[in-house]
């Protein structure tokens, strides 16, 4: 019986002053289990990978110490030799380990000659494990319901399957980079999308989003997501509004919001240092937040809105006057300013929400209510090399501003 898997080979227990040396790195390999050919009493595992494809044999017959299971379900377990003094640090899917570590059970018994014949005869020639990376379901006869997706896969399709409701084992693939969940009836997803590793690119067009409560979009603040996506699609999903979270994304690529029910932005949407690609093309909007002048754009796509240049001439300023900031909302400013990790399991809920719909000046101070608002036209040539309009590219912009002196420097 084989198990590919990554192994890790530690060495160092009866040598406590070579911790650092006597563990090898982890190595994908292949673990074989049976009784040797010539040697009909000799049940071994057989250890093989790419740099060593002759592989090291243990005896395991009286020579397995303990076989630690702890995290089993989580496709990790250790077995302890006694001759050599090794741990074999084995990660691998959850349901083949468990499989194979029952197969062992059978030659783990004392005293009994029944094990030894049924365990089959080891191949020695070693099996170079095909990896398989991408996954592309388009039928639901193909799904894999029960075996579940290769946990090596970096690229997963599931476009056209009208599925309903974001399937979790998706949330194992630690590998995954690239999702494309298109043309399904998805209408929220786990805040534990937010974590999974390596995920750059996302594709949800088509979708139902749109009718998804505030509460499940909380996956755009997971603290992986925030650092590693590169493009994020959310097209066609009768999106009325988009969380303030997006503007968390600091290494968002490109960003498509086409063909969706949006009439206005989240303010902080011009901090998305990274962005070149932008398209909003066939929304509702009427302005967008003046944020955006932030931009440094290679093409921006705002055709088929309804901007409405006439009546906004120059500048028109809102007939506010700033009020003098209550003790709560100077402290939401210090913690943004200082860039203070906050959650709910720190500071209650009700703050984090207040802290996650801060209005962003033109300056990037934050401000919550107390700010004065104007509006100004804006050539959205100066943010991007190509700009495809369907009107004036000047364009009206909404704008925030913390302070008397921030906006007539402004305006």
């Amino acid at each position: 019986m084989r198990l590919i898997c990554t192994v890790k080979v530690d060495a160092s227990r009866m040598c406590p002053g070579a911790i650092r040396t006597g563990i090898q790195r982890p190595r994908a390999s292949t673990l074989s289990f049976g009784r040797r050919p010539n040697h009909k009493d000799e049940i071994c595992l057989l250890l093989q990978s790419a740099q060593d494809t002759k592989g090291m044999r243990y005896n395991v017959v009286g020579n397995i110490v303990h076989i630690f299971t702890k995290f089993i379900n989580e496709g990790k377990c250790t077995i302890r030799l006694k001759e050599p003094a090794h741990d074999l640090i084995i990660q691998a899917d959850a349901l083949l380990l468990k499989s194979f570590l029952r197969v062992i059970k059978l030659a783990f018994v004392k005293n009994s000659f029944e094990p030894v014949l049924k365990v089959p005869v080891l191949n020695e020639k070693y099996f170079r494990p095909k990896v398989q990376t991408k996954c592309f379901v388009t039928t639901n006869a193909e799904y894999p319901t029960l075996q579940g997706f290769p946990r090596t896969t970096q690229h997963l399709s599931i476009v056209d399957l009208q599925k309903k409701s974001f399937d979790r084992q998706i949330l194992r693939l630690n590998q995954l980079r690239s999702l494309d969940l298109s043309k399904n009836c998805i209408r929220s997803l786990p805040v534990e999308l937010g974590s999974l590793p390596n995920l750059a690119e996302l594709c949800l067009a088509e979708n139902q989003l749109g009718k998804s409560p505030p509460k499940s979009w909380a996956w755009l603040n997971g603290h992986a997501i925030k650092k590693n996506l590169i493009t994020l699609d959310l097209g066609r999903n009768e999106l009325r509004w988009i969380p303030p979270y997006i503007g968390k994304l600091i290494a968002l690529r490109t960003l498509s919001l086409n063909h969706n029910l949006l009439s206005s932005l989240p303010f902080n949407i011009g901090f998305l240092s990274s962005l070149r690609f932008f398209s909003l093309q066939e929304n509702l909007l009427d302005m967008l937040p003046g944020s955006v002048q932030r931009l440094h754009l290679e093409t921006i796509d705002v055709s088929g809105n309804t901007f409405n240049p006439q009546g906004f001439e120059g500048c028109k300023i809102d007939p506010y006057k700033l009020d003098v900031p209550d003790l709560v909302e100077i402290a939401a400013k210090a913690v943004l300013r200082s860039r203070l990790r906050y959650g709910p399991e720190t500071i209650p809920r009700g703050l984090v929400k207040y802290l996650d719909e801060a209005l962003y000046c033109e300056c990037g101070e934050a401000c919550f209510n107390y700010h004065l608002r104007s509006i100004i036209m804006f050539d959205l040539r100066a943010i991007a090399e190509k700009c495809v309009l369907s009107m004036d590219p000047r364009i009206p912009l909404r704008c925030i501003f913390c302070s008397e002196r921030c906006r007539y420097r402004r305006l």
